[in-house]
């Protein structure tokens, strides 16, 4: 059943995205053949610049609406009219939630490969003295943190997709609270994501005393300056995507546990 609700959401999310996927595609496809005709007609020296801005305006709208997607997807069909029929499907509750958490994290990946994919209609491979300055800046990462460039990329994806799912599941879980009032529900999921928000917030702040204790470093001094010690980069990364998962775990059982027992669709 799981297979079925995902099939159904994928479908949804992609005719939902189309157009956006779609547009990155030809405005990528735009700029390659404006900069090909720059030298015919000097016109298109000034039309360049207007198509690669749109582009990358382009892509932040897309990233957006997808997030913008996610919440008002399950929003509508778990919380609103829709939801007396989601909530009757023969399948269990933390399945629903699974779906929509998949489904929006591969129509993340799925637009942030368009977004790739446009830029390199647009402007192709990288030229030779970025590809140098790219290999110097890797050089320096592997030496620093003392691992390989591609463990570092891998970890670095795994640190911005928990993080993506972490905030989605912490809207899910406030929304699905908030509608186990019978009043005030928009007003009831935003004080329990603020609460939710600020929980995790501590969490985070008592993980960073604990490591500048532990390393013997002033914690108060750091906070007044602004600036963490660079040795404590790699620590505070690793544990801070730990309280991550901790809080995607929490959120994720609190939605499953009051869409099974105390959701109000009143």
């Amino acid at each position: 059943m799981l297979g079925k609700l995902l099939k159904y959401e994928m479908k949804s999310q992609g005719k939902s995205l189309f157009l956006f996927w779609m547009a990155i595609l030809g405005l990528g496809l735009l700029i390659r053949i404006f900069s090909m005709l720059e030298e015919v007609m000097p016109v298109f020296q000034y039309l360049t610049p207007i198509s690669i801005f749109t582009f990358g305006i382009a892509i932040v709208l897309s990233l957006v609406y997808c997030f913008f997607l996610a919440i008002k997807n399950y929003y509508k069909k778990v919380l609103r009219e829709e939801g007396y029929l989601t909530n009757t499907l023969p399948v269990n509750k933390s399945s629903i939630i699974l779906s929509f958490l998949i489904t929006d994290v591969l129509a993340l990946i799925v637009t942030v490969a368009f977004s790739f994919l446009g830029f390199f209609i647009a402007f192709g491979t990288a030229s030779e003295e970025a590809k140098s300055m790219w290999s110097a800046f890797s050089i320096s990462l592997e030496q620093e943190f003392d691992m390989s460039i591609e463990t570092i990329r891998c970890i670095l994806v795994g640190v911005m997709l928990v993080g993506y799912v972490n905030t989605i599941s912490l809207f899910y879980a406030a929304m699905t609270v908030g509608h186990s009032f019978s009043q005030n529900k928009i007003s009831s999921s935003i004080g329990v994501g603020v609460a939710f928000y600020m929980g995790f917030q501590f969490l985070n702040v008592i993980e960073m005393i604990v490591i500048f204790l532990k390393n013997k470093m002033d914690f108060t001094n750091a906070l007044a300056t602004n600036q963490v010690p660079y040795e404590l980069i790699g620590i505070i990364l690793i544990e801070a995507f730990m309280v991550s998962i901790i809080s995607m775990i929490t959120t994720y059982t609190f939605a499953n546990y009051f869409l099974n027992r105390k959701l109000n669709l009143e």
